[in-house]
């Protein structure tokens, strides 16, 4: 008597018929989905921004849009929910949802979509703005340039914006009050500098600059962790503070401001030393994805019960003591 071979089961995200044929055992909709059971978190997803969505059973599915209603940080894709709806990172005040003049659309003539050929930049007209809509660029690439009426006033500022290297910006023709962010890495540094949104385009000022070297790649070998000694939750400790890390979690975006991209914590600490505005002592950084931008501290330790998220990719790390609010 032969046996019968069964296919390879598929991945997360993909195509699937019965449980048996995912790696999770779990096929729902005909989609191979991994199980979780802590509702409105993301640290038991394995996808990048995936989160747990509420249900019988529950499964990690894509993180919100911005405008997507909403019931925790945790579940949008910006790391912001107010009002119970995913806003911008940047978000101040509700944005002007019924302007009282239609606002400025750019470029004027019909936006060229960006050719589908591997390696083939487009080719950009001098004075005019390549625009593809339905895109953003990734937080993890972006910097804030301000708040612009048209996409040219941001394009402007950005060309005089020596973090904007990579002669792109995001910005919302329909919620124009939104931020305007700019591409801080080159063109072709990465494979994820864009997400899909549905309310944010891109527009490429300039010829595409690609780098003359590899895009960075996680490390072969584990990143050094801090510290080496077994890890303690954070005492009130007088004097001198040794630098304490506190795994799987990250500070909440509203209480940040972007240092920069270091390959290591101890780098990022020392620029957050002679920052200004980090008057909180500690930092986020990646030890999984160090490419990723690391960000500080910008409130008091103890001005918010919300300062910090569950996170599977981010580590937080103290290194003075605990500045309190007045």
């Amino acid at each position: 008597m032969s046996g019968r071979c069964n296919a390879p089961r598929v991945g997360l995200g993909e195509s699937c018929l019965s449980n048996n044929g995912c790696v999770s055992f779990y096929c729902d909709d005909n989609i191979c989905k991994q199980r979780c059971f802590y509702s409105n978190t993301d640290h038991e997803c394995d996808q990048e921004d995936y989160f747990c969505l509420y249900g019988f059973p529950s499964y990690c599915e894509p993180k919100l849009e911005i405008g997507e209603s909403c019931s925790a940080e945790a579940v949008c894709i910006s790391g912001r929910c107010e009002e119970r709806q995913c806003v911008d990172e940047n978000y101040v005040s509700p944005p002007t949802r019924s302007p009282t003049s239609p606002p400025t659309r750019p470029p004027t003539r019909p936006p060229t979509n960006r050719p589908t050929t591997e390696g083939e930049s487009p080719q950009v007209e001098e004075g005019q703005a390549i625009e593809t809509t339905g895109q953003s660029i990734s937080y993890s690439y972006a910097s804030t340039v301000g708040n612009f009426n048209t996409a040219e006033e941001c394009i402007s500022a950005a060309r005089g914006n020596d973090a904007c290297i990579g002669n792109e910006i995001t910005w919302s023709p329909r919620y124009p009050s939104w931020s305007c962010r700019c591409l801080t890495v080159a063109c072709d540094s990465s494979s994820n500098l864009y997400y899909r949104s549905s309310y944010y385009s891109t527009y490429r000022y300039e010829e595409c600059m690609p780098t003359t070297r590899p895009p960075t790649r996680p490390p072969t070998r584990p990143p050094t962790r801090l510290p080496t000694r077994p890890q303690t939750n954070r005492p009130t400790i007088e004097g001198e503070l040794p630098v304490e890390e506190t795994t799987g979690q990250g500070i909440s975006s509203r209480y940040v401001t972007t240092v920069g991209y270091f390959n290591t914590a101890d780098e990022c600490i020392a620029a957050a030393r002679e920052n200004d505005a980090c008057i909180g002592n500690e930092i986020t950084w990646s030890p999984r994805y160090p490419s990723w931008s690391c960000k500080c501290l910008t409130a008091a330790c103890d001005s918010s019960s919300n300062l910090y998220y569950r996170s599977s990719y981010y580590s937080t790390y103290r290194y003075d003591e605990c500045t309190t609010s007045n």
